[in-house]
């Protein structure tokens, strides 16, 4: 009933602005921030055994007596044996250290990729929604919560394809709130707010920035390494310069490669296809949609080149998704289509041989 839900709204409200106010007080004290210690679950289960044993030994007279009766020598004996089961325990369930975790963020009609790799983590650009007071909306409600809870501390780099805003304008509040090495940055035509605001940003927060360009390459680890394909410089772009002159990176992880073409379209494909003519030479298990899945982009000959088995699409929904026909063309050649509007963010998992590709969330196109 909406008379009865207004007052109890205005209370919640109250409450959730003094919490808010008291967060912001004590964040803003010395020594307020500290770096987490984050333990795998094994170790959540032993502590609460061992509290659990505790207080039955505190309740149970008998049992207490048995303890403090017990030779010192075999208690320390029996605490190092359980340790180092618990050591041994724990190394056994510890995830593999050269996994390669890729996260396509659900930040509507933009574009912002995580990439958790042996080496360290890095952002393949970090843009969201352009539209007015959306952006921040999506970094405060999916972004900020989503590196946290993957345990971003700090970034070895943030690599940016090219200049429009849903590619960069959450990189300057990033790299304010989460410490950050390096800046790569593709070409800068067509710089809006956004990237003028990251440069000045980058250079506050004395983060190196450098240029990306084709042969560059980004070492994550001793067999994973990011890599820039494109764009050839040989001749200016016809159309859409700003789009067509995207980075395209290509990620390898052993032997499992995943491509993010950026936003070009379709005549920046065709110059990728003539810049690198050997069968195989685009080939990649996972493709991240060239512009969002326009219909101007994701050519059947670039397609065919790239042959991937998945296909991601970052996107938003309702009119600006990708249209009929590109949905066609993935059909066509039989991939298996993910959105992000559709199944959430989108996590790729990569053990050096095989890839899997997971959504977060199963919504109505």
């Amino acid at each position: 009933w909406l008379p009865l839900a207004v007052p109890l709204c205005a209370v919640a409200r109250t409450l959730l602005d003094a919490m808010l106010w008291s967060n912001a007080f004590f964040a803003s004290l010395p020594l307020a921030v500290l770096g987490p210690i984050h333990l795998w679950w094994p170790w959540f289960v032993l502590w609460y055994a061992l509290a659990a044993a505790l207080f039955l030994v505190l309740r149970s007279a008998p049992l207490r007596q048995r303890v403090l009766a017990v030779d010192g020598r075999w208690a320390v004996a029996g605490g190092v044996a359980l340790l180092g089961a618990a050591l041994l325990w724990g190394a056994a369930v510890q995830p593999p250290a050269d996994r390669l975790r890729v996260h396509v963020l659900d930040v509507g009609a933009g574009q912002c990729v995580l990439v958790e790799a042996p080496a360290g983590k890095i952002l393949i650009d970090a843009g969201a929604d352009p539209i007015p007071g959306q952006a921040e909306e999506i970094l405060r409600r999916r972004v900020v919560p989503f590196l946290a809870l993957r345990h971003v501390r700090a970034l070895e780099a943030i690599v940016i394809s090219h200049a429009h805003e849903d590619h960069c304008n959450l990189a300057a509040p990033l790299m304010e709130s989460v410490p950050t090495r390096r800046l790569l940055l593709g070409p800068s035509a067509g710089a809006e707010a956004g990237w003028l605001q990251m440069l000045q940003t980058a250079r506050a927060e004395g983060i190196t920035t450098e240029t990306f360009v084709p042969g560059s390459r980004l070492r994550l680890g001793a067999h994973t390494w990011l890599e820039a394909l494109g764009p050839s410089a040989a001749a200016p772009f016809r159309d859409d310069a700003v789009n067509n002159g995207s980075l395209v990176l290509r990620l390898a992880h052993q032997q499992t490669v995943m491509l993010f073409a950026g936003d070009i379209a379709a005549e920046g494909e065709e110059r990728l296809l003539r810049y690198y003519p050997q069968p195989g030479a685009l080939h990649a298990d996972v493709l991240l949609a060239p512009h969002h899945g326009s219909g101007g982009s994701c050519t059947e000959a670039f397609l065919g080149a790239v042959s991937p088995r998945d296909v991601i699409v970052s996107c938003a929904g309702d009119d600006r998704r990708p249209p009929e026909r590109t949905l066609q063309r993935f059909a066509k050649l039989g991939l298996q289509v993910w959105r992000t509007d559709v199944n959430g963010g989108v996590t790729v998992t990569s053990d050096g041989r095989t890839v899997t590709v997971r959504g977060s969330a199963r919504r109505r196109p």
